[in-house]
């Protein structure tokens, strides 16, 4: 379809009013043209009844045939013109409702256009508002595992200095341990030493 728009399509509402602009000018003619009709139909009127006048008046048979033709001429004439006019009138008729029939398409085309807009602009609404839901909740989350994730370096840093102290006293145990095995081995050797 040629007058199909899309939603908020400026050239939609630039042809909607083109068309209705179209619409009254077509009325303004078809009035203008209904004025002409009834104006050649009181000329005919008249010279229905001038031609009457004058058959009673006029004496002369020669003069009065010429008049004759010259109305029938004038009345061939003006219904010529009058028929003319009818046709212009049919036909402008007939386009002014092709096009009042394209202005209703146009209107009822926006008027579907302005509610999908409204359920789109609704949606979207919905949509953002999801969206800052979900940004606020992985905010929370974000915050609370940088929250753990300090807890966890505080408590690993914790556990290194245990361990650190752990096998520093580990290996002053050792050391004693080793010391005091040694210190025995000595003493079984002196007394063996001695036993000999």
């Amino acid at each position: 379809n040629k007058f199909s728009v899309k939603p908020g399509d400026p050239y939609a509402q630039a042809l909607i009013n083109r068309l209705q602009d179209e619409g009254d000018m077509l009325a303004r003619k078809i009035v203008m043209e209904m004025r002409k009709t009834k104006m050649l139909d009181m000329q005919l009127e008249d010279a229905n009844g001038l031609l009457t006048q004058t058959r009673s008046t006029m004496g002369g048979m020669y003069a009065a045939r010429e008049q004759v033709v010259q109305l029938q001429m004038k009345t061939k004439l003006l219904e010529n013109r009058l028929e003319k006019a009818y046709v212009k009138y049919n036909q402008s008729m007939t386009h002014n409702k092709q096009l009042r029939d394209q202005i209703d398409n146009l209107r009822r085309e926006k008027l579907m256009f302005l509610s999908i807009d409204a359920n789109l602009e609704r949606d979207l609404a919905k949509l953002k508002k999801s969206m800052a839901e979900t940004i606020q909740l992985a905010n929370v989350a974000f915050e609370a595992k940088e929250k753990a994730v300090a807890e966890m370096n505080v408590l690993k840093l914790q556990a290194e200095k245990e361990m650190y102290g752990f096998e520093e006293e580990w290996k002053q145990l050792s050391a004693i341990i080793e010391e005091d095995k040694r210190e025995r081995e000595r003493q079984r050797a002196k007394e063996l030493a001695a036993r000999e």
